[in-house]
């Protein structure tokens, strides 16, 4: 809950300036050759003033933008979601929330897909969208999770305007090393002002990576 004080003139504002200005003139007048009754004049002068600028008290309650918006969507393998996205949230929340940025409510959607959180990152004015979802399932794999960033998010927003964190599983990438990717991407994304085929995964764990597998974009994740 936020107070301040407008105002609403009723007369144009110059007009209004000119006359406290002839006020505080006349008023330093009467105190310079000590006419009585001075300050009485110099409180009407006060009253009609702040009457004609006709000032209001407001209290509003605003809603801050967050920077980020996290979707869960079952996608194509609702056993990644609901195994891998709780933890990796718990992972990581914390470091995000420390380095100062803002979350937004955190969205579910069933049968998404990928570009949901687009549409749903612009609607809750998020910088960056972070979805998260089921991928396809494989032989080994049948319960991946993949963690989609898009920076300014919106509908039209094409894969190359991507980054993904894929294979987030046991087995595969823990939560904690997949939050500290998402992490060190969404830092850069916000210092670049992108995500996608222009920003690379030059996280540590990244870099350490046997065949650098996450921190992809689609059309990397494609090949």
């Amino acid at each position: 809950m936020e107070s301040s004080i407008s105002f609403a003139p009723l007369i144009p504002l110059p007009v209004l300036l000119a006359l406290a200005a002839l006020s505080a003139g006349l008023v330093a007048f009467g105190l310079w050759r000590g006419l009585t009754g001075w300050w009485l004049r110099a409180l009407a002068a006060l009253v009609l003033l702040v009457a004609l600028a006709e000032p209001s008290w407001r209290q509003e309650d605003r809603n801050y933008l967050p920077d980020i918006a996290f979707i869960v969507a079952d996608g194509l393998s609702a056993k990644a979601a609901e195994r891998h996205a709780a933890p990796l949230l718990a992972a990581a929340l914390p470091d995000l929330k420390a380095a100062g940025l803002s979350i937004g409510p955190l969205a579910l959607v069933s049968m998404g897909r990928v570009a949901i959180g687009d549409e749903i990152g612009e609607i809750l004015g998020a910088r960056m969208a972070c979805m998260l979802i089921g991928e396809r399932p494989g032989l080994s794999s049948p319960d991946s999770l993949g963690a989609y960033l898009t920076f300014a998010p919106r509908p039209g927003r094409s894969d190359a305007e991507r980054n993904c964190v894929s294979n987030i599983r046991a087995g595969g990438l823990s939560p904690d090393a997949a939050a500290a990717r998402i992490a060190w991407l969404i830092e850069a994304a916000f210092r670049l002002g992108l995500t996608g085929v222009r920003l690379k995964d030059q996280s540590p764990t990244a870099l350490a990576a046997p065949g650098r597998s996450s921190g992809r974009t689609l059309f990397e994740a494609a090949l």
